[in-house]
């Protein structure tokens, strides 16, 4: 039987080969965007034109010529050069430099990106700090739930919504920071808030948070690289029909990674993941009946408006946020963030008792 501690093993071989497969997209994005730029820069004709409708005029007119002298005949025609010989090459130069100041640039921000993160995601829900002196009881009963698993003290946040939801973040233990709505400390039970906290325990124990934060970083890199290509489309048509082309085949690739394939990655993992917090959490807190019932009451009123602008984040919360409904996606499942809440609590039903 697999414990947390694979669990965490896992999720950090998965961390590594996102972060991994980010560096080489990215790098190749710089690439590929310094070649076209490289050629849109320094393209222009093989001779001394100045512009390619200059250029092609005059090699109409000569061709035209040749054609009138010798009656009609057919003669050696000049053949139209869309590039200078050299511009590949001095494009090449230029997509090298730029990659090895993005290389610089990568090694630079690994540091700072995730704590960047976990900012941007308490500020995106307008999250307020709880401090220890007003809330002891509060963080008596987090304290003892964290200990319990083995993780350091998190730091507590309420968001000021009477609905009843929950989401951690933080790249590590040590700067986990667990968010609950107003709604929670008012209308749950001492053990049925145990037991939320103990699922939060159980996303930060096995790295949930720390995977999440980075597909969630896919999902907007993969996205800011699809627009990004697209706009220097119209470098490219403006000065190298070539690096237009090269333009539009990355963005086109960025954007099903972006808005399809990482997202769905990301939705997957997420059930997943909230499936393995509920049986950790109620090993973590030996009240599955507890999480249930809190589960119970989160369904009937799960919704945050203010993350209603925020759909990357919905799927680091227990339940989904958004509240909303389509037949279509109900059906296939695919774009669930969440698994249904029936089919968690009848998992934590049957538990109860065995623990």
């Amino acid at each position: 039987m697999a414990t947390t501690y694979d669990y965490a093993a896992s999720n950090n071989r998965r961390v590594f080969l996102l972060v991994s497969l980010f560096a080489v997209i990215v790098l190749a994005a710089v690439w590929a965007i310094g070649y076209g730029t490289g050629l849109a820069y320094y393209s222009r004709p093989p001779d001394d034109s100045g512009s390619y409708g200059t250029y092609i005029n005059r090699l109409v007119a000569k061709n035209v010529m040749k054609l009138a002298f010798l009656d009609g005949r057919s003669g050696a025609e000049d053949p139209v050069e869309w590039v200078a010989a050299d511009v590949p090459a001095q494009a090449r130069s230029f997509a090298w430099r730029a990659t090895a100041i993005a290389v610089l640039l990568l090694l630079l921000l690994l540091y700072s990106p995730f704590a960047l993160m976990e900012t941007m995601t308490l500020n995106a829900a307008h999250a307020l700090r709880l401090q220890e002196t007003d809330h002891r009881e509060l963080y008596r009963l987090a304290g003892t739930v964290f200990m319990t698993a083995g993780l350091p003290m998190p730091r507590l946040y309420v968001v000021e919504d009477d609905s009843l939801n929950a989401f951690t973040t933080g790249f590590s233990p040590r700067s986990a920071c667990v968010v609950l709505t107003h709604g929670m400390l008012d209308k749950l039970s001492r053990p049925e808030l145990e037991a939320v906290l103990a699922h939060e325990a159980a996303h930060t124990s096995c790295g949930d948070c720390r995977l999440m934060l980075t597909a969630v970083s896919s999902v907007l890199l993969f996205s800011f690289l699809s627009e990004v290509f697209f706009v220097a489309v119209f470098l490219g048509l403006r000065r190298n029909i070539f690096a237009s082309v090269l333009f539009w085949i990355m963005g086109a690739v960025c954007g099903v990674l972006g808005f399809v394939v990482a997202p769905l990655g990301r939705l997957a993992v997420s059930r997943s993941c909230e499936f393995r917090a509920d049986a950790l959490g109620a090993h973590i807190c030996r009240n599955p009946a507890a999480l249930a019932s809190a589960l119970e009451k989160i369904q009937a009123d799960s919704r945050v408006e203010i993350l209603d602008n925020h759909p990357t984040m919905v799927s680091m919360c227990i339940a989904n946020p958004r509240g909303e409904k389509n037949l279509f996606l109900a059906v296939t499942g695919l774009w669930n963030t969440h698994p249904p809440i029936e089919a968690r609590v009848a998992a934590l039903r049957e538990m109860d008792g065995r623990i």
